[in-house]
């Protein structure tokens, strides 16, 4: 999966990536590569797109570092872009780590690092810049040959939509229409709930056209030049299963799920009382609701809306809101004072 290169600056006889990646390799980065090369060697002039939903700890971040290094040494006098959610979590990520970026750069040849502006330049007149999508504006007007959105769950949209998809659109560099490149980008994330990031993924995947949603590993469907691939930890095999197991003993499910499982968490799922467990309450709880409110005359009527927990006067106030058959809307606002105890057998009943 390497692929071998000839410097003309320092005439340098190379493999890249470097050894120190490529040994470590799993196959789902082979995968990736692979599919790489596979545009490379039919010599395609189309913009092509990567999309990897994987899990935490999958080495997504190394394997697009690495292809980076490989396209910038390969192809002379072009721009390649990193950019994360921030310019603060792109040095934290790549820069500043020493096993990222300087640990893979090659020492045969001669690189110069401009620490202020992150920026890696190669003896061939390419260039990699390392950023932070926290200015959008501040991205606009750069030629880019190659991208690669790092969390891109938690990057705005518009970033790729305004600035840098025109720029993939573009034509390519006079001294670059004879060699075997194309434009390219590549989106890496963990989901975050349902956003701009799944809904890409999705179309990845055609979804809508008969598609499913991969399992783990690479989509059997997948829309014209676009790679799309997808990892559950637990079925992936990169990180032990000890850990794991130890991991969701330690988190709370629906982090645990979001994070090495790939599911796709709705903002409601990670609140305290959900909607189910309110209509669950609804359904089993009525009888209750007979003798304890009958003076109240909300028997007949009640439908739970919503639970609000605040903090007033006492700390301890929950306001309950519903409808009666009449569309009549009343709020009631419950002080649980710690001297009554009344939060410790209200709540047990309303969960």
């Amino acid at each position: 999966e390497r692929l071998e290169l000839f410097i003309l600056q320092g005439r340098v006889m190379l493999n890249l990536p470097i050894e120190k990646f490529v040994g470590g390799m799993h196959k789902h980065q082979v995968e990736l590569f692979q599919a790489f090369d596979q545009r490379l060697e039919a010599k395609t002039t189309v913009p092509q797109f990567f999309d990897l939903e994987w899990h935490r700890r999958a080495r997504k971040t190394t394997a697009a570092i690495n292809l980076l290094i490989r396209e910038s040494a390969r192809v002379p006098n072009s721009k390649y872009v990193y950019i994360a959610p921030t310019q603060v979590m792109a040095r934290n990520i790549v820069w500043d780590d020493p096993n990222m970026l300087k640990a893979y750069l090659p020492k045969e040849i001669g690189v110069v690092l401009n620490e202020q502006k992150m920026l890696v330049r190669f003896d061939n007149g390419s260039m990699l810049k390392i950023g932070g999508a926290d200015n959008p504006d501040s991205l606009r007007g750069i030629d880019a040959i190659g991208v690669v959105f790092d969390e891109w769950a938690l990057i705005k949209e518009m970033t790729w939509t305004e600035i840098f998809r025109p720029i993939i659109a573009g034509v390519m560099p006079p001294h670059l229409q004879y060699l075997d490149v194309f434009r390219w980008v590549m989106f890496l994330y963990t989901p975050k709930g349902i956003n701009h990031a799944s809904v890409m993924f999705d179309k990845a995947c055609c979804l809508e056209d008969g598609g499913k949603l991969p399992v783990c590993g690479e989509s059997m469907k997948m829309r014209p030049n676009w790679f799309a691939s997808r990892l559950d930890a637990e079925l992936a095999g990169i990180i032990p299963e000890d850990e794991l197991l130890r991991a969701k003993e330690d988190m709370p499910k629906v982090f645990y799920d979001q994070e090495m499982r790939c599911s796709r968490i709705t903002s409601e799922e990670m609140t305290l009382i959900t909607s189910e467990m309110l209509y669950g309450w609804k359904d089993t709880t009525r009888s209750h609701a007979r003798r304890s409110w009958k003076n109240a005359g909300l028997f007949r009527s009640i439908l739970l809306l919503a639970v609000t927990f605040a903090r007033l006067w006492d700390l301890r106030t929950a306001g309950l809101s519903h409808t009666n058959q009449s569309g009549i809307n009343t709020r009631l606002r419950l002080s649980f004072w710690r001297r009554k105890c009344w939060h410790r057998k209200l709540i047990p009943k309303i969960l």
